[in-house]
């Protein structure tokens, strides 16, 4: 029984760490939302500029969260968190 606690009391931390990440990234998640939702509200009003801004934002925003998962084990292994960007015709955008 003691080998068992010890085992649990090694997991603990890597648990709890895990699970700040979670939290840290559903909370980023919201932002970013938040942000593309407003980008667009931008672009209907043919506000490009602000439109603009607010993406880039909500860009910054999943770069540091994609840094912030890296360590945390299953993203990192997962090629939609690894994989550099590619281009595409949507590069050739206003938002660009």
């Amino acid at each position: 029984m003691e080998e068992l606690e010890e085992v649990v009391a090694g997991i603990r931390p890597r648990l709890a760490a895990q699970d700040q990440a979670r939290e840290r990234a559903l909370r980023a998640c919201r932002q970013v939302i938040r942000h593309s939702s407003d980008a667009i509200r931008a672009v209907h009003r043919q506000e490009y500029d602000q439109g603009r801004k607010v993406l880039g934002s909500a860009e910054e925003l999943v770069r540091e969260l994609n840094a912030g998962l890296a360590g945390q084990g299953g993203c990192s292994t997962r090629a939609s968190c690894t994989t550099p960007r590619r281009s595409s015709p949507r590069d050739a955008s206003p938002w660009r």
